[in-house]
């Protein structure tokens, strides 16, 4: 597909934290060679060759986006009240007590604040984010570690529901043991199964 004889242009832009657009933009200049040429978002603002309409050039550009922002009459007047966290906050619910008025604050931690959004290193928001946080230590597996966002368990009636959460949102984890010995060692209780 040509428009006047020329390639098409198509410019991929980013709504999520993904790599989608960045394999559309690999996908469409290897395969629609001489019909496509496809640009990413980041390509088409580093590499405009031309400044902003109606700024003298990008950091003006962004300079007027910041006052904008500023002057909207939804912005808080008082920059102390400005929390990043708000814009973005965590939360969980249960996917069935969730939704059952009694239960529901019994069923998930709440709405808090956290950093992050689709745009940031630490991809998170209201309906996504890590489920779980782990470091493996390949030198020595047992000094390995490891944090569920709300536990081990799924039922909220449960002592392992929710029951890391807290060290989650704070940036703590727990040992994750790996050999034999260290499960043995780090075992609380088991429970076998028998036929």
């Amino acid at each position: 597909m040509q428009h006047g004889g020329k390639p098409l242009r198509v410019l991929f832009l980013c709504t999520g934290n993904s790599a989608r657009s960045q394999m559309a933009e690999k996908i469409l200049n290897r395969k629609g060679r001489e019909r496509f040429v496809a640009y990413l978002e980041q390509q088409s603002v580093v590499s405009a060759p031309t400044t902003p309409a109606g700024f003298a050039d990008f950091d003006a550009l962004m300079a007027g986006a910041v006052q904008t922002a500023i002057d909207d009459k939804e912005t808080p007047k008082d920059l102390a009240t400005w929390k990043y966290g708000n814009a973005y906050p965590l939360q969980i619910e249960h996917p069935i007590f969730g939704t059952i008025p009694g239960l529901r604050g019994l069923a998930g931690p709440g709405v808090h604040p956290q950093a992050g959004s689709s745009l940031t290193v630490k991809a998170a928001g209201r309906a996504f984010g890590a489920s779980q946080r782990a470091t493996y230590d390949l030198s020595n597996l047992d000094a390995s570690n490891l944090n569920i966002v709300v536990g081990q368990s799924g039922q909220i009636f449960s002592p392992y529901y929710q029951n890391q959460f807290s060290a989650w949102y704070s940036g703590k984890s727990f040992t994750l043991p790996f050999s034999d010995a260290a499960v043995t060692s780090a075992a609380q209780h088991r429970l076998t199964l028998q036929p």
